[in-house]
């Protein structure tokens, strides 16, 4: 079984930039791949914070805007051993007892580190970048992609508060911790991607200068800086991170940002010395703090809005 002497191939390595490229085949090498996953910059969107938009509310993604289900956890153990598999010499197979080892790295990741690649990647001598890509792209299309409402897109609901935050010169982003593709792929089950219009950053967008991901929790100021740059430090003060780690919204006011809790499920904790806006979710942040409310149902602008954790497509407003 390979672990950490094992080289890497040189069989191309896909990159889940898009559904066809996904199922089409394999066409780069490793080394483009590993340009191209890092050429993602958030530079190449429109302005990110216009003069004549009134708030940028930078948006987390899981417990924030949607709460994806736990099964989330379950899909990466599985696609872990297939990423690994993609990523170590062409033909390596695992064992039932391998698979099982991998799984429990993956448990141990999320438990340690808040994400699934990381001990996967340092037991294996695989770029951990590169395996995240991998397992990200097949969560994304084997998982996500077929059974949208069973991991817990957002709702219609949702879609009717952020239309009428369009009119009222509020433009959304958003940055997680997982990759841009997956960010992208939840958002369009649940029908808010004409809202970012690009705007959406996962760590391949942030990180561009070390080896290992970058994450919310521990890199904050550093991935708020990326993808602010550009904006005058005068606009910071019409800027609100919402947000449900604590560590990420202490970054974002430490550089002079608002910050705001969404805590669905009330076990948000700022720790003592910090007292947060709470709210219990993103449309009580928009009615609350913003005065935003929605004019209509908006059932018709999506194939998809209306999916949520109750069950597939076609659920009422909320």
């Amino acid at each position: 079984m390979p672990r950490k002497d094992a080289t890497l191939k040189s069989e191309p390595v896909h990159i889940a930039l898009s559904q066809s490229d996904f199922m089409g085949g394999r066409e780069e090498s490793e080394h483009e791949a590993s340009e191209a996953f890092n050429a993602i910059a958030p530079y190449a969107t429109p302005e990110l914070f216009p003069a004549d938009a009134r708030h940028l509310v930078i948006w987390g993604l899981d417990d924030v805007l949607m709460k994806i289900s736990p099964k989330i956890e379950e899909a990466y153990r599985t696609r872990m051993v297939e990423a690994l598999e993609d990523t170590l010499p062409k033909g390596t197979k695992f064992t039932e007892a391998d698979a099982t080892v991998i799984k429990a790295l993956v448990t141990e990741s999320y438990e340690k580190n808040g994400q699934p690649a990381h001990l996967v990647a340092r037991e294996y001598g695989v770029d951990e970048r590169m395996l995240m890509a991998n397992a990200v792209g097949l969560v994304a299309y084997k998982d996500i992609a077929l059974q949208p409402y069973e991991y817990g897109m957002a709702d219609q609901g949702l879609l009717n508060y952020f239309e009428a935050a369009r009119h009222e010169g509020i433009r959304p982003v958003l940055i997680t911790s997982s990759s841009t593709n997956f960010a992208q792929t939840c958002l369009h089950y649940s029908a808010l991607t004409q809202y970012f219009e690009g705007r959406i950053y996962g760590v391949d967008a942030v990180n561009h200068d070390q080896p290992g991901v970058v994450t919310k929790r521990r890199d904050g100021v550093k991935i708020l800086k990326n993808v602010l740059a550009g904006v005058p430090q005068e606009r910071y003060r019409d800027i609100t991170v919402v947000d449900h780690n604590p560590a990420f919204l202490n970054a974002a006011r430490s550089m002079g940002l608002n910050a705001v809790m969404v805590d669905m499920d009330g076990t948000g904790k700022m720790g003592t010395n910090v007292t947060p806006e709470v709210f219990k979710s993103p449309q009580d942040v928009l009615m609350q703090k913003f005065g935003v409310k929605p004019q209509g149902s908006h059932r018709d602008t999506h194939f998809y809005a209306g999916i949520n954790m109750a069950g597939p497509a076609g659920a009422s407003p909320k």
